[in-house]
């Protein structure tokens, strides 16, 4: 169904901006998964993770 619906529809450069930004909201805290998986400690936070929500938030 919305596949019909955006079928026509030419993707505007705001539309990508938007689905950019939500993605990554999506991954934003994978970084900081990984980083506590690896160092099995979550004492301090991911320079990639605090880097990906400045972006996210740029883009909304």
């Amino acid at each position: 169904m919305l596949v019909q619906i955006f079928k026509n529809k030419k993707m505007e450069y705001i539309d990508i901006i938007g689905l950019f930004g939500a993605f990554l909201s999506g991954i934003t805290f994978l970084p900081q998964v990984y980083r506590t998986w690896k160092l099995k400690s979550a004492r301090d936070l991911s320079l990639v993770m605090i880097l990906i929500i400045l972006l996210s938030n740029v883009v909304w």
